[in-house]
């Protein structure tokens, strides 16, 4: 795991259930781990969850930061499984975060597209 990633980030990963993150779930997880280019990608989407989470005051901040970086990590599994070329993964990772209400610019999935299919 990359020292440079957000406190956020790194305690939510630190302990993985060996049920769930296995094969293609944990490869992609380490490769968004483990990259020097995405502790910036990981703070873009931890502000937008920031300002997402006002909209769900009865779940606890801690849990819904849980959830919304497996979600993440989920959509991007997904898009790799599903081989999508890179104007797919865009496009759908695009549907995901207006989906979720984040501003998340095409840049920045244009990254994180180049990290998981370095």
């Amino acid at each position: 795991m990359n020292k440079d990633l957000p406190l956020k980030v790194r305690h939510v990963f630190a302990q993985l259930d060996p049920l769930i993150w296995k094969g293609s779930w944990l490869n992609i997880l380490d490769i968004l781990l483990s990259s020097p280019n995405m502790p910036h990608v990981w703070e873009e989407i931890i502000t937008q969850i920031s300002l997402n989470k006002k909209k769900y005051p009865s779940i606890g901040n801690s849990q819904f930061m849980k959830w919304e970086l497996k979600a993440f990590v989920a959509q991007a599994v997904t898009s790799v499984n599903n081989n999508y070329n890179k104007e797919k993964f865009i496009a759908e990772f695009e549907k995901y975060f207006l989906k979720k209400g984040y501003n998340i610019s095409r840049d920045i999935i244009n990254e994180i597209y180049q990290i998981i299919n370095n």
